[in-house]
């Protein structure tokens, strides 16, 4: 009889969390499995747009960035449109197949092993560990890091889902080559109830889509998302498939740990409330759970840690986005004219856009 592989960590999702996660647990010479349920590379439904505070953390190969967008025009329903410029809060657009592809690949250079194709059907405590059942096996580990979306499965076997009333928006987005009467700018219009609708240009790639709290929308999404194309002036190539989702929003004060399980990224719920942006958070949490479970490996730190040191990074910038969210999306109209006309405001937005409030030295930013 074989003996079950055993790894100090399991990282369940190779997306930005749990390759970042990976990859640095790696460089601190742990023996890390990341599995993947998909073959890689794999399509992943996300606009694909960066912010600085995402950008900085980790060093993006040339080629992976489709555009670097300084100018994003914002509007109602189609009118009062005017543009947010700033080099300092560019976006930068990429396809989510190549980013995911580079992460997971940085994290096996690391020392990481990969493995894709490989779902995680069943998870046990045993003696102190955990045991994975996987499509290829079973396999032993001290820890697991939950990387794996929205609709975590690792989560829900370790008791840490949040209940449906938890906060989330539902999304419908298409992505293909085609041609933008806006060029390569991006455009965001707050006309949508309770959330927005995009067009973020990756050179020959557009991504179109709308995203809301409103429950009551998701049946009209896809026509909804006709028409923002057609009025955008975004014309595809083809027909590029709609994909929909959820974006889980409902922030680090959800229990995050249990059991030697840690949740990173969409598993742990921390795409931003305003936004929907999930990349930067993603991220930072992957880091954060490696520093955590290393200094747990090495009796360093005690239980929580993890969740101590990912609420002191995001409760203050978590904040400040929910007020905004709320705010936005109450009266669109007027906070589009408040960011029209008073500088003082727009300023604002950018800093909140760039995270240049953040603690650079906890989120790991580069300058």
């Amino acid at each position: 009889m074989n003996e079950e592989p055993r790894y100090e960590v399991v990282v369940v999702g190779a997306g930005p969390a749990g390759a970042e996660a990976a990859y640095h647990l790696a460089r601190r010479g742990r023996t890390v499995l990341l599995l993947e349920r998909a073959r890689l590379p794999r399509d992943k439904p996300c606009g694909g747009g960066l912010t600085p505070k995402a950008y900085r953390a980790v060093e993006l190969p040339e080629p992976l960035v489709r555009a670097r967008v300084r100018a994003t025009y914002l509007q109602f329903e189609g009118r009062g449109r005017f543009s947010v410029l700033g080099d300092d809060a560019s976006i930068w657009m990429v396809c989510r197949r190549e980013l995911d592809q580079f992460l997971a690949e940085r994290a096996a250079v690391a020392g990481a092993e990969l493995r894709d194709g490989s779902a995680v059907h069943g998870l046990e405590w045993d003696g102190g560990g955990l045991r994975l059942r996987t499509t290829h096996g079973t396999v032993r580990a001290e820890y697991v890091v939950a990387a794996d979306g929205a609709e975590s499965l690792v989560a829900r076997l370790a008791g840490l889902r949040p209940g449906r009333e938890a906060p989330a928006m539902v999304a419908l987005e298409v992505e293909g080559p085609g041609e933008s009467a806006l060029g390569q700018v991006a455009l965001l219009d707050y006309g949508v109830s309770g959330g927005y609708a995009w067009v973020f240009p990756k050179g020959e790639l557009f991504n179109v889509g709308l995203t809301s709290y409103d429950s009551r929308l998701a049946r009209q999404l896809r026509p909804r998302l006709t028409r923002f194309t057609q009025a955008a002036g975004v014309r595809f190539h083809g027909q590029p498939r709609a994909v929909g989702h959820r974006i889980p929003t409902w922030g680090p004060w959800a229990p995050l740990e249990r059991d030697r399980v840690l949740l990173a990224g969409d598993a742990a719920g921390l795409a931003d409330p305003f936004f929907g942006e999930g990349i930067a958070y993603a991220l930072l949490s992957g880091r954060l759970a490696a520093r955590a479970i290393d200094a747990y490996l090495a009796e360093q730190a005690a239980p929580g840690a993890y969740a101590s040191l990912l609420r002191l990074a995001l409760g203050r910038p978590r904040q400040t986005l929910g007020q905004l969210a709320r705010v936005v999306y109450r009266f669109p109209r007027l906070s589009l004219a408040a960011l029209r006309l008073l500088p003082p405001t727009r300023a604002v937005a950018l800093r909140i856009v760039t995270g240049s409030r953040l603690d650079e030295a906890l989120w790991e930013l580069r300058g």
